[in-house]
């Protein structure tokens, strides 16, 4: 029953992928944008499990607390559209 509770996550990240995709219409882009969407998403249930048992070792919410930050400003930089220096 537990992973059925999961399936929303497909659709704001499919959605998502389909409004803005990172290089334009074409399967591989499209696909890139929908796994990095979900790839974002994808903590959510994790942070529900963490909160409502309100056991978790610290460690294991450090890495949740820091996991979340990290795909936060990794969503920010790629709408910002920030592109690294060539070598």
């Amino acid at each position: 029953q537990e992973h059925e509770k999961a399936y929303w996550l497909f659709a704001p990240a499919a959605g998502l992928a389909l409004l803005l995709p990172e290089g334009g219409y074409t399967f591989f882009e499209l696909m890139w944008s929908f796994s990095m969407y979900l790839e974002t998403v994808a903590i959510i249930p994790q942070a529900w499990m963490i909160y409502n048992q309100k056991q978790a070792r610290k460690n294991v919410q450090l890495f949740v607390l820091l996991l979340a930050a990290f795909r936060i400003c990794y969503i920010m930089s790629w709408f910002s559209g920030v592109t690294p220096a060539p070598a």
